[in-house]
């Protein structure tokens, strides 16, 4: 859920096309559970980035703000 809810910024189209992507790539892969990885494959077929947000811990490291 977090995973489709980062790629899809929380958008009714962007998650309905999303999980449709998952669920079909799902069934040709002949499995009855839909994981972070067919999820994060379906996003990269439509072309959405991930829109999570780094952590602090991670801009701290980079040295950016927030």
């Amino acid at each position: 859920m977090k995973v489709i809810y980062n790629y899809s910024g929380r958008i009714p189209r962007l998650i309905n096309m999303l999980c449709d992507r998952a669920l079909l790539g799902g069934y040709s892969a002949q499995t009855t559970r839909i994981d972070e990885q067919l999820v994060k494959k379906a996003a990269e077929g439509l072309d959405l980035k991930s829109r999570e947000k780094p952590s602090f811990l991670n801009r701290l490291l980079r040295g950016t703000r927030a």
